[in-house]
């Protein structure tokens, strides 16, 4: 995506937002948590307008935008994330992370910024991960060295993803 500034200091905006985030421990020694965040960014360029004709070429009037939402507004995000690992094999763990969100606004390319009112598709996903983690302690080859004391090797997979209408 490229966002492009008028380098002019001729808007005034507003952005507001939160961002909450619930931990737990559905298996204890994992971690698993579910999130919410939401945003509000709008921006109103001073002194923009254009003009309206009929479909003869009579003018109509003028038109001032106002307020639009910014390039970065994704209104809101969903997630979850749910964590466990194997019976008598914590260092094997498998996760499952879902993502629910809006998509972001956007218009024409070279338009004027009042024209950048429409908004990408939202987004859904689905991952599932595995990862196997090596301990100090547990592990031979990593009571040979250290330096470090824990290390993971995680491996992502997107089961499912779709934009939505």
């Amino acid at each position: 995506m490229r966002i492009r500034y008028s380098g002019q200091n001729n808007a005034v905006a507003q952005t507001a937002g939160v961002d909450l985030k619930l931990f737990g421990e559905f298996v204890p020694g994992t971690d698993s948590w579910i999130s919410f965040s939401w945003m509000y960014s709008k921006e109103d360029i001073l002194n923009d307008s254009y003009q309206v004709y009929s479909n003869t070429g009579n003018l109509l009037g003028t038109v001032y935008p106002g307020y639009i939402s910014r390039p970065n507004e994704q209104r809101y995000n969903v997630s979850m994330f749910f964590q466990d690992y194997f019976p008598n094999h914590p260092e094997y763990k498998i996760y499952l992370k879902l993502v629910w969100s809006d998509g972001l606004p956007f218009g024409p390319p070279h338009s004027e910024r009042y024209q950048a009112v429409l908004r990408t598709k939202a987004y859904n996903r689905v991952d599932i991960g595995a990862s196997r983690g090596f301990l100090k302690g547990q592990d031979k080859f990593m009571d040979k060295q250290n330096v470090i004391k824990a290390l993971w090797l995680n491996l992502n997979y997107l089961t499912y993803s779709i934009l939505e209408m």
